[in-house]
């Protein structure tokens, strides 16, 4: 015979009902349990399920991390163990670091180190970029590495490319990240934020505590509350309900445009003083290396005394022909799909300095520059 016997006690179901947060883990750095935390009553708290079984939760498989006014905001995978991040407001010890082990044949995942360093703000800024985990505080974008589990402390910024904009902005705890070919996402008020995996370059001499930065690319217009990758493509979901995909096909045309609507992309060069700011320039010749395509061309602008003129124009020299995208309106007899050098003779005369700019804003039309040549000469001194 075989007695079960239960006992409800009322609010306990709530505590794994609620929580918002988790990530799967386990003995020796399995991934066969499921811990959750992020519930609002008992914010330093996260609970563990059952071997391979996320409907069971012992009423012991919990643990308390911190102090009781320090959220958990989210989870790393570092080296086989678990980070469990905290918020700001607990004394700058915001990482408490986990293993996995058993003890007398039961699950046991005891702390083994506890890190110093700024705390983490936003649920959904965590994400891998190779092996690395990266997660946003107040200054920027950070990383533990391997040798952090192992020290007191992290200072690992990764967004020192990024911050003079990304700092800037409201709701940072708002912002989403996800890491699509090897970049990092992090989305918020209708810009993204993205570091390139595969350019890290040696950290600036201004950010002494880091090993390393990656490239960041800053783009605008791009409203993403959250995004996912489906079929290979990159979507993302609008706070007003909508659903968008990026184009993933570079050889279609049509895959050019914002939703219908043509974009307009734009290279611009500084203010071109020379070797002796205060002599005479002379510029006589501008060339762009344009990448070809089915339908492409550029527009070319030069600004002395704070005024644009256009320099030169060409929509036909850099297409090249295709049956599998054939546009009639924009028919081209070459085959040559190598880029295309255009330019033409310019004269700007006797300045002390000149800016330039290259654009495209047609519909469906990709624009990609490989290179700008400027021709030019000093002479005498200028006089205003």
């Amino acid at each position: 015979m075989k007695i079960t016997a239960s006992h409800t006690v009322e609010g306990y179901a709530d505590r794994i009902n609620k929580c918002r947060i988790g990530i799967q883990f386990g003995v020796n750095g399995a991934t066969d349990r499921l811990f959750l935390s992020g519930s609002p009553q008992l914010i330093n708290y996260d609970w563990y399920s059952g071997l391979n079984d996320p409907t069971y939760w012992g009423d012991q498989a919990y643990s308390v991390l911190g102090q009781s006014d320090s959220a958990i905001v989210g989870y790393s995978i570092v080296n086989a163990r678990l980070a469990a991040h905290k918020d700001s407001t607990d004394s700058d010890r915001n990482v408490i670091v986990r293993e996995g082990n058993l003890v007398d044949n039961k699950p046991a995942f005891p702390i083994v180190n506890i890190l110093q360093g700024e705390g983490a703000i936003g649920p959904y800024s965590f994400g891998y970029l190779g092996t690395e985990p990266l997660f946003l505080t107040k200054l920027g974008v950070y990383a533990i590495t391997a040798q952090d589990i192992t020290g007191e402390k992290y200072s690992q910024s990764r967004s020192f490319f990024l911050n003079g904009k990304l700092l800037e902005e409201n709701g940072l705890e708002e912002a989403f990240a996800l890491v699509y070919k090897d970049m990092y996402w992090l989305c918020l008020n209708g810009r993204a934020y993205i570091l390139d995996g595969l350019q890290a370059t040696q950290t600036d001499r201004s950010a002494p505590y880091s090993t390393r930065q990656y490239a960041g690319f800053y783009c605008t217009n791009i409203p993403a509350r959250v995004l996912w990758e489906q079929d290979g493509a990159l979507w993302f979901g609008t706070a007003d309900g909508r659903l968008c995909a990026f184009a993933n096909e570079p050889s279609d045309p049509l895959n050019y445009n914002d939703n219908g609507e043509a974009i307009y992309a734009c290279w611009r060069t500084p203010d071109l003083s020379g070797k002796t700011f205060y002599r005479n320039k002379t510029f006589s010749r501008f060339y762009v290396a344009l990448a070809s395509a089915l339908a492409t061309g550029v527009r070319a602008w030069g600004r002395v005394a704070g005024i644009w003129e256009e320099l030169f124009s060409d929509f036909v020299t850099a297409r090249y022909f295709s049956y599998a995208h054939l546009i009639y309106s924009k028919f081209t007899y070459s085959n040559d799909d190598t880029p295309r050098t255009l330019g033409d003779k310019i004269r700007l005369k006797k300045v002390d300095k000149a800016g330039f700019k290259v654009e495209n804003g047609v519909l469906n039309e990709p624009f990609g520059l490989d290179s700008i040549g400027i021709e030019f000469v000093e002479t005498g001194y200028y006089r205003a």
